[in-house]
């Protein structure tokens, strides 16, 4: 992928290392991609919505904390749900 594509349609483990080196929109786009999911997943795990949303917000904290842990050689999606 050249850096002049557009973020949409790099891969999950292009976006990362981009984030890694300090590319915001990077973030944003894996936020756009796995928020929905993993939010429905907390939501049908929690006690109430609220809940949830906090739970959706230490999700997207811990990517960001660890981020310089991601390897590009490895699969985004199961890292993710790791962390």
């Amino acid at each position: 992928m050249t850096q002049n594509a557009p973020l949409s349609s790099f891969s999950d483990e292009e976006l990362m290392p981009l984030y890694q080196q300090g590319e915001l929109g990077a973030f944003d786009h894996l936020y756009e991609r796995h928020a929905p999911q993993l939010y429905g997943y907390l939501k049908a795990h929690s006690p109430s919505r609220q809940y949830a949303d906090d739970l959706l917000q230490i999700c997207f904290l811990k990517l960001h904390q660890s981020r310089h842990q991601f390897s590009p050689t490895r699969p985004f999606r199961p890292w993710m749900w790791s962390i």
